[in-house]
């Protein structure tokens, strides 16, 4: 009778290749975290930038109805069907402010993403990125969106509440 005996190999991973396992692991979670941030700001950024949109194409039937022929003051929202995703604005801060020029034949409205970057929409029509320093101030905010020192900030801005629009 032939007897083998046979060295018994003990199969697993050594702690080195368990650590560069979890290294990767970590690398591409990081990565995804970063992918993940920047689609949901863009995302932010698209929303803010259809309800300013949006937003322009109503005040600009509601300027048609009205018999003065100007736009909206801000204490003529009550019942101003636009909705914002207010999901999509940073909400620690007055972000979102509505300027009429005093003769009511400009209006500009500016809004802040939670990604933070500004846009605003004015008489002009086109949703542009707000390229000034942000501030709660009706004045300069009201002076660059409608490019004009003439304007009456009945309403200067507001923060989380939006008060006269609807938000969904």
């Amino acid at each position: 009778m032939n007897l083998r005996f046979s060295k018994q190999i003990n199969r697993g991973f050594t702690i080195v290749e368990l650590l560069i396992v979890i290294v990767v692991i970590a690398i591409l979670a990081a990565i995804t975290i970063v992918a993940y941030n920047g689609i949901q700001n863009r995302a932010h950024d698209t929303a803010v930038q259809s309800d300013l949109a949006q937003f322009h194409r109503k005040n600009q039937t509601e300027k048609l109805t009205r018999s003065d022929d100007g736009f909206l003051y801000a204490g003529d929202f009550a019942g101003y069907r636009v909705k914002f995703n207010k999901s999509a604005y940073d909400l620690s801060l007055n972000n979102l402010m509505y300027c009429r020029s005093n003769d009511g034949q400009e209006y500009g409205l500016a809004a802040v993403s939670k990604s933070g970057k500004a846009y605003y929409v004015n008489t002009a029509g086109a949703v542009r990125d707000y390229t000034w320093s942000w501030t709660s101030a009706a004045a300069s905010t009201c002076t660059n969106v409608i490019n004009s020192s003439e304007y009456a900030p009945s309403w200067g801005n507001h923060n989380a509440g939006m008060g006269w629009v609807h938000t969904l």
